[in-house]
């Protein structure tokens, strides 16, 4: 075992004995520096000024003795190591003097023992300042991290609530937000008798085929924002055309296809609905690829827009027109079967019939 240079407070009233103490930690290769006292207030002295790191003591001397000495450091240093090197010692002092705090004791007739003594001493101390530094710094991370907890406990209830509050917030701006849409389309579709109420019918219908598709609550959002707003792009559509009481010519016709296109171009610059545009764009698009504005076919078509197309077709076919009386909900089913595949997507004909058939749409 290497160690860097000791300091030794040797308590011994003879000077013979010291340097023979001293000679022997020599040849044991022990680096050191030592002082001797035989006196109470010279060892409480050299206590404080030499700050020995380790204690040899007689067990008895004329005017002081070991286990006096031994008292003395229990009450100032009790991690200082102190071992008895004495001649007269017994067996049971030397015991006792363990049970008070000693270290070890060696007897001066076997002071090959010493060093060895000495340096498991030492070994001991600097595991035992380890030991208790290793406790401090974990009490000090201990606290570290308690107050860490208690201030992320803090930051979390305070993000919470933040949350809570921005949440309140953002349902409130969304319910102005579809309250807004609502009127906006609301005004659009009473530009026509035979037109109102068409998109809240169309996001009731689309809404349901969403939620029996089981799509998730955000899905189901933008489907119902986007029924709201499918028929936007008639806002450019001349009104004499909306309530001709006759079938459209061929070339009102083509204008009138125009407002799914015209919806994508009124909404693009709005990023907050990028997610929905396609869904207005191809409403009218069909499976077989004859739709407009783009001819999509088959899954080009996004969902939304095959969901849409659906529920848009059979409000159609429910409602009256300038030209013709509504032909009614038989014939609206019967032509989602007729027609799945072709013009309708076959999967959400299928499921829109089954929720015709189990509900009082």
């Amino acid at each position: 075992m290497e160690m860097n240079e000791i300091k030794i407070l040797i308590i011994e009233d003879s000077r013979a004995d010291a340097e023979l103490i001293e000679y022997e930690i020599r040849k044991g290769g022990v680096s050191f520096s030592a002082k001797r006292v035989d006196e109470r207030e010279d060892f409480l002295r050299e206590l404080e000024e030499f700050k020995p790191d380790l204690i040899l003591a007689d067990y008895t001397l004329p005017s002081f003795n070991g286990m006096e000495a031994l008292s003395l450091l229990m009450e100032k240093s009790p991690d200082l190591p102190f071992i008895f090197v004495s001649g007269t010692i017994g067996e049971e002092k030397a015991i006792e003097g363990m049970k008070q705090g000693a270290t070890d004791y060696v007897l001066k007739s076997s002071l090959s023992r010493l060093v060895p003594s000495i340096k498991r001493a030492l070994k001991e101390r600097q595991e035992r300042a380890d030991r208790k530094r290793a406790e401090e710094n974990l009490r000090k991370s201990e606290e570290h991290y308690r107050i860490l907890a208690e201030e992320a406990q803090k930051s979390r209830d305070a993000f919470l609530n933040m949350l809570d509050d921005v949440s309140d917030s953002y349902k409130e701006l969304e319910k102005l937000f579809i309250g807004l849409v609502r009127a906006m389309v609301n005004a659009l579709d009473a530009k026509s008798r035979w037109t109102r109420g068409h998109s809240e019918r169309v996001a009731y219908f689309a809404t349901k085929i969403a939620e029996g598709a089981r799509m998730n609550q955000d899905q189901v959002k933008r489907i119902h924002l986007a029924s709201l707003l499918h028929d936007i792009g008639k806002i450019g559509t001349y009104d004499v055309l909306l309530d001709k009481p006759e079938r459209l010519t061929t070339e009102e016709f083509e204008v009138v296809k125009k407002h799914p296109a015209q919806g994508y171009d009124i909404l693009k610059g709005i990023k907050q609905l990028r997610d929905i545009i396609p869904f207005i764009r191809h409403h009218h698009e069909r499976i077989d690829g004859r739709g407009y504005p783009d001819g999509l076919k088959g899954d080009e078509i996004p969902l939304g827009a095959r969901i849409l197309h659906i529920a848009d077709s059979f409000d159609s076919m429910t409602a009256d027109r300038p030209y013709r009386p509504a032909p009614g909900r038989e014939y609206a089913i019967s032509e989602l079967k007729r027609c799945a595949g072709t013009q309708f997507d076959a999967e959400i004909s299928e499921l829109f019939l089954r929720i015709l058939e189990k509900s009082d749409i």
